[in-house]
């Protein structure tokens, strides 16, 4: 595959997935407003520029160096990406209106846990498909700024932490047990 397609290609998807969250956020439009432009959100904005433009360019103009095996490297990169895009669109659908953001719990809307889907796996797919999607995205395009993932990992790893103490408050036997079962990442 041509290398500008291919980043082209990646870019888009990212930028796709983008939307879709944005069209399927189930919280009211005020709601969703207030959210966006929270120091929280302004941030995680300009993470993802940041993130997407550094790994773009990086990929596009200077790529990490030519060797036998940038054919097997970017056919790894481009499956973790597909893989991660697929588990981060397939957990946020099954998880439909209970959906929320990172480390908040609303009781009125997020009133059952999800455990089907690939929640059976782990409690947290869309954290493991957003991170494998980055980490693809910087392998597939041999970006030098593909450690800019670990910023979102440890993001993840600490909303986690806070998301099962409110899950524990709220759910109580039946998230101890979830927990029990089931991973926190895979």
């Amino acid at each position: 595959m041509d290398r500008v397609l291919l980043i082209n290609s990646l870019t888009f998807l990212s930028i796709c997935l983008i939307v879709f969250w944005k069209l399927s956020d189930p919280r009211e439009f005020g709601e969703k407003v207030k959210s966006y432009f929270s120091a929280k959100g302004i941030l995680i904005g300009i993470y993802t520029f940041i993130f997407l433009s550094l790994n773009y360019l990086s990929g596009r103009f200077f790529p990490l160096r030519y060797s036998p095996l940038d054919g097997t490297v970017t056919s790894l990169g481009v499956l973790t990406f597909i893989c991660g895009f697929g588990l981060s669109i397939w957990a946020k659908v099954v998880m439909g209106k209970s959906w929320g953001i990172p480390a908040e719990h609303n009781k009125q809307r997020q009133d059952k846990l999800i455990k089907t889907g690939p929640f059976r796996y782990s409690r947290n797919p869309i954290y493991v498909g957003l991170i494998m999607m980055q980490i693809g995205y910087g392998i597939a395009v041999q970006s030098y700024f593909t450690f800019l993932a670990f910023i979102p990992i440890f993001y993840f790893w600490e909303s986690s932490k806070k998301e099962e103490k409110l899950l524990e408050g709220h759910f109580r036997k039946d998230y101890l047990k979830y927990k029990k079962d089931v991973p926190r990442f895979f």
